[in-house]
């Protein structure tokens, strides 16, 4: 269902069984996937915020993706901005350019992520926290509320603090895991020889 209050602008390519909220716009450049749902009062496919470029590129929204309220998504420059299969982004979220986010991946309220970052599969991104500009998160790898990433954090661990630092090995978010057993196994086994580096 689309919402009668709804801007969707021209060249934007909608899939199957796609919701709107109200007052929502989807900007030119935006491809939103089958059974996506866009809450209220988003700009999806805002302008890239950068002076480095003048460049535009698109927007891509896998299918199933849950994005709630408030949020700002912008085009790429040098690259399409992706969101992944399946993601669920919440309230007053904020992602920027270039950037790649994967599939199942959870993005919770007051996030702030900067350009040409990558989040891999099946990540946690806690409340407040805050991503660095080309930046990495790793696959179903955790950064806890209140939390400033900058760099690469990998695979499978949780980080907390500013800046953020790996604190455990991420069990639950590896316990819950869709991907498949062996890249578990070597997830766990990367996660592992950090920790037992740094203990």
């Amino acid at each position: 269902m689309i919402d009668k209050t709804a801007v969707i602008e021209i060249d934007v390519k909608l899939g199957s069984d796609v919701s709107i909220g109200k007052y929502s716009i989807i900007k030119s450049g935006t491809t939103l996937g089958n059974g996506v749902s866009i809450g209220s009062f988003n700009i999806i496919g805002s302008n890239p915020e950068t002076l480095k470029s003048t460049k535009k590129s698109g927007l891509i929204i896998k299918d199933g993706t849950q994005i709630t309220d408030y949020i700002s998504i912008n085009l790429g420059t040098e690259r399409d901005t992706i969101i992944g299969q399946n993601c669920f982004i919440m309230n007053h979220s904020y992602i920027a350019h270039d950037t790649n986010i994967g599939d199942r991946v959870l993005i919770t309220s007051s996030v702030v992520i900067g350009g040409y970052v990558k989040v891999g599969d099946e990540a946690y991104i806690g409340m407040n926290s805050s991503i660095h500009q080309n930046s990495s998160i790793g696959k179903v790898a955790c950064l806890g509320a209140n939390s400033f990433a900058k760099g690469n954090l990998v695979d499978g661990l949780v980080y907390t603090g500013i800046p953020a630092k790996p604190l455990k090995i991420n069990k639950l978010g590896i316990n819950s895991s869709k991907l498949e057993p062996n890249e578990i196994e070597k997830i766990i086994s990367r996660a592992n020889n950090l920790i037992q580096k740094l203990s």
